[in-house]
């Protein structure tokens, strides 16, 4: 079965974005958005061992998230990249964006490759 492609419209209106991340414990974060909301994510749920977040597994990759000025996402490294509108549901109870709703997408993960690596 192909994968779904999960894209954002263009005219998609996002959050506000991620404007602070702290290490809340474990694969917690505690994420605080520009429209002054904030919350907890635990991340455990979402890794599996040899899944594509299973790097996030080990406890000191985990504590190297930063947020991703670009996207207003978390990433790891230049590896790994969670889309800041998940987030933000997950951190404060909001429903998703009609645009992930409709697509039937909710976990979106970008998977970022150094030049000349790409996979695809």
């Amino acid at each position: 079965m192909p994968e779904k492609q999960c894209r954002r419209r263009k005219t998609e209106i996002r959050n506000s974005g991620i404007i602070e991340a702290r290490h809340a414990g474990g694969h917690k974060l505690e994420l605080f958005f520009g429209d002054g909301r904030s919350g907890i994510v635990d991340f455990a749920k979402y890794i599996e061992e040899r899944g594509v977040l299973g790097r996030l597994a080990d406890p000191e990759f985990f504590r190297t998230f930063r947020i991703d000025r670009e996207s207003g996402g978390i990433a790891w490294s230049d590896e790994i990249e969670i889309d800041s509108d998940f987030l933000y549901s997950e951190a404060t109870g909001a429903p998703l964006p009609a645009w992930m709703q409709e697509s039937g997408c909710t976990l979106i993960v970008r998977l970022r490759f150094p030049a000349g690596n790409k996979r695809g």
